[in-house]
């Protein structure tokens, strides 16, 4: 039994002797007691509304003063109230850090309710798609028109990023990516890859220009050895091992020229690769070889 409850039993038997002794010596046993039991009532009233004023109030104070079963009450809801305190703190103490996490990111970075509309963004989206306050709980389809978005937007997986042009300036070109959480809320991240898609039409314009500026040279090179080749009968012994090994090196050149030709038509997507029957054995003795 705990020790309020106890306390509270205790006080109930001996206020109910105490009025039945004096009830008996005043005559009027059952008067008395009723007389009692009242006060006892509007004493036990008294301290509920003093709890339910603590409550109502938005204070930290401590609660008021109480024995009993009032007394325990009092206190499990003071430390319940603590508690409950405590997590808002932490709650709102790891929001704010999520907050400051996500700004400090140069990607942006989009929360949407399951009805797509637009509940929160990080100052780098702010800055990447021009959003505005007045934004908020708009359709995020009505911020970005492009059909391809709003076919994206509306999948039940996304597995694929969407790349796209941005809406306010076409020479940026920005990724799209998405994932759900809770309950079917989506997270938004937008990209600039404006740079790196650059990056990358140099490379393949680089490796493009070097596999053209290789194969040139090489042509020439080995026409020269094949020619020189023809007529090592009037040259010494020690040639022919020299010429073999130069027209195996530039042979071997000009198969790392194709191989790049060959990888920038696959990059640019203008070759289609048709399937063919490998000599598995005979690559790796070549491999082993050179």
């Amino acid at each position: 039994m705990q020790e309020g409850l106890r306390t509270e039993i205790q006080r109930i038997i001996l206020l109910a002797l105490f009025l039945l002794v004096f009830g008996l010596f005043n005559g009027f046993p059952l008067t008395t007691l009723l007389i009692g039991g009242t006060a006892y009532m509007i004493f036990t009233f008294v301290k509920i509304n003093r709890l339910y004023a603590w409550l109502a109030s938005d204070d930290d104070s401590m609660p008021p003063e109480a024995t009993g079963v009032w007394g325990d009450i009092s206190d499990y809801v003071y430390r319940l109230k603590r508690r409950i305190d405590q997590s808002q703190k932490n709650y709102a103490g790891l929001a704010l850090r999520i907050r400051q996490i996500t700004s400090a990111l140069d990607d942006g970075m989009l929360l949407l309710n399951a009805d797509r509309s637009l509940d929160w963004w990080n100052p780098a989206a702010n800055d990447l798609l021009q959003l505005r306050e007045s934004d908020r709980g708009e359709h995020i389809t009505n911020l970005i028109r492009n059909p391809l978005f709003v076919n994206f937007i509306h999948q039940t997986q996304f597995d694929q990023p969407l790349e796209l042009h941005s809406p306010y300036d076409h020479q940026k070109i920005f990724q799209f990516s998405a994932g759900r959480f809770g309950r079917g809320e989506i997270v938004l991240v937008v990209r600039d890859i404006t740079r790196l898609r650059h990056l990358e039409e140099m490379r393949k314009e680089f490796v493009a220009n070097l596999s053209h500026e290789l194969r040139t040279p090489l042509t020439v090179l080995i026409g020269y050895i094949e020619t020189l080749r023809g007529s090592a009968e009037d040259l010494p012994a020690r040639w022919h091992r020299a010429f073999e090994q130069m027209e195996q090196q530039a042979n071997r050149l000009n198969a790392m020229a194709e191989d790049l030709v060959m990888l920038s038509r696959l990059e640019s997507a203008q070759f289609s690769p048709k399937p063919a029957a490998v000599d598995v054995c005979a690559m790796l003795a070549t491999i082993v070889d050179n």
